[in-house]
């Protein structure tokens, strides 16, 4: 069965002749890495200001799935996406996304999902590799190869894409495809890290705040929760707030650590979860019990 694996991931990895036309945008890339969520879309209204038609369509793209998240949206996305497509790596992959995932407005093709997906590796974007990985780490393709699938993660991750690499740092962290291996997870996150990736900073957060495979240190994981949270993470500020209200029950006496928690739950805005928003109002409550309603 190895062999007919390798025999598929061996054509799919073959060059074609649409790969001489698609270029690979560093730029557009983080800006895809940054607006993914829906967030702010300033990096990506730059580029498309510039006038760079794959740039518009992108953003095009990703307005109609924030205006309608439904299947409409989702299908006028990827139809927008799919119209630049033949000369960037970027919209190749984003419209490789949608034949992976399908919809009832847009076609579910995994063949063509991981054409699409070996066309933008092939032009240099390292993520499009992991997510090939990933098919194959479900078994969507063929039988299941954990092997072949962190194999061909760490192809996308050894080109220095930091989506790729904190793919693969989250394969070890979890250990659900690979033997868990902290070391490894802590390695391939923070060279992520290194190329502005929120989810590795949120991560190794994680693994220090928890002390996986590290001795537990609350500074280092303040530090990356907060690089995440700089970088766009909407998650990172309550993790921040929670770990500092955690710190002011052990230290009643120290007021700051119970206007940290306050600060940051504040700073999660309305992505703040129901049980933040409930240790919000009793941090509130009881800075109000000690200052007299001052602070």
């Amino acid at each position: 069965m190895r062999a007919v694996v390798l025999g598929l991931a061996a054509a799919v990895i073959a060059g074609g002749p649409a790969l001489a036309q698609v270029r690979h945008d560093p730029e557009l890339a983080a800006a895809i890495r940054m607006e993914a969520d829906g967030g702010a879309q300033a990096r990506l209204e730059r580029l498309a200001e510039s006038g760079d038609p794959v740039a518009v369509a992108v953003l095009e793209g990703y307005q109609a799935l924030w205006s309608d998240p439904g299947y409409r949206g989702i299908a006028a996305a990827c139809t927008r996406w799919e119209s630049v497509s033949a000369t960037s790596a970027e919209a190749t992959h984003l419209t490789a996304a949608c034949f992976e995932q399908g919809s009832p407005d847009w076609p579910q093709d995994k063949e063509r999902a991981v054409e699409l997906y070996r066309i933008a590796g092939e032009a240099g974007l390292g993520r499009s590799w992991c997510a090939i990985g990933g098919l194959h780490a479900k078994g969507w393709l063929v039988e299941s190869d954990p092997a072949l699938a962190v194999e061909l993660c760490r192809r996308g991750a050894d080109m220095g894409d930091p989506d790729a690499q904190a793919d693969l740092g989250g394969l070890y962290y979890t250990g659900a495809t690979v033997p868990q291996d902290s070391a490894e997870a802590r390695r391939w996150f923070g060279a992520a890290s290194a190329g502005n990736h929120r989810n590795a900073d949120f991560a190794l957060g994680m693994i220090y705040a928890d002390g996986d495979g590290v001795e537990r240190d609350a500074e280092a994981a303040v530090r990356h929760w907060t690089r995440a949270h700089d970088l766009g993470h909407r998650g990172a500020a309550e993790r921040i707030a929670a770990l500092y209200l955690a710190q002011a029950d052990s230290d009643t006496e120290n007021l700051d650590l119970l206007r940290q928690a306050g600060a940051w739950y504040d700073k999660a805005g309305p992505f703040l979860s129901p049980r933040g928003q409930e240790s919000l109002r009793s941090v509130r409550e009881r800075l109000s019990g000690v200052t007299g309603g001052n602070d």
